[in-house]
């Protein structure tokens, strides 16, 4: 087992997830794609119950679908299919969806995902004690911070060549008199492009939309002990893809 993979598990033995509690308290409804009710909707899922897809070979190692609501060329917004996905080399997670022309893999590192739990769990707290601002602006754009974000992307989902590594904002705004958490990611550069001038100088402005449900969904679905799970099941691939030579005599 190799370094990176040690430090994960043994961040699962200590992390605990802030969500946790929230999820346990909440009703049994679920939120519906419109975000329109005052309900939580997330039940953790089993890693084990994955249908991992890429393992031992794959760039991203997809664990779940799910969606996600994205920003139109016209500002109103989208709901998109999202794969949930972990990076093999990097440690890396986060998901993957098309967004207006391009497909954008948007993923957080371990400290990244700490902070993305965090944010969320100020969201939750915020939401039920009815202090969110309708009037939503900058601030409440940027309301919960912000951390180091990793972005892999290209015209499909089969080819996403382009990488580089920027900062993602945490906050809220409503929608059609709906709350909505909300990541703002700012035009990242290209690495691609020091080599490669005919390539995209740097990604669009992304902003990605979710409903409570989603927000807790994600965070569930990318804890530290789902991907060390992934990790695992990685390196098990990987190792029983090896050829095995006879033994001479």
């Amino acid at each position: 087992m190799n370094k990176r993979i040690s430090v994960i598990l043994a961040s699962v033995m200590t992390a605990a997830c802030v969500l946790t509690a929230a999820s346990c308290q909440s009703s049994k409804k679920t939120d519906s794609a419109s975000a329109g009710t005052y309900s939580e909707g997330a039940v953790k899922k089993d890693s084990k119950q994955f249908n991992l897809f890429g393992l031992g070979k794959s760039k991203f190692i997809e664990l779940d679908t799910y969606s996600v609501f994205t920003t139109t060329a016209f500002g109103s917004i989208k709901q998109q299919e999202a794969v949930y996905v972990v990076n093999p080399k990097t440690g890396n997670a986060g998901f993957g969806s098309t967004y207006m022309a391009g497909y954008y893999v948007f993923q957080l590192d371990e400290q990244g995902r700490a902070d993305y739990r965090n944010a969320v769990s100020s969201y939750l707290k915020d939401f039920e004690e009815k202090r969110l601002e309708r009037d939503s602006n900058s601030r409440t754009m940027k309301a919960y911070g912000e951390t180091d974000v990793y972005l892999d992307w290209g015209s499909i989902k089969a080819s996403t060549p382009n990488t580089g590594k920027g900062k993602v904002i945490f906050g809220y705004k409503f929608k059609d008199n709906s709350p909505y958490f909300s990541m703002t990611v700012y035009p990242v550069l290209n690495d691609k492009y020091v080599n490669d001038t005919s390539s995209t100088l740097e990604s669009v402005m992304l902003s990605y939309y979710m409903t409570k449900g989603q927000a807790v969904t994600m965070a569930d679905i990318l804890s530290e002990e789902n991907v060390a799970y992934v990790f695992q099941q990685d390196i098990e691939a990987r190792q029983g893809g090896k050829t095995i030579s006879g033994d001479e005599y």
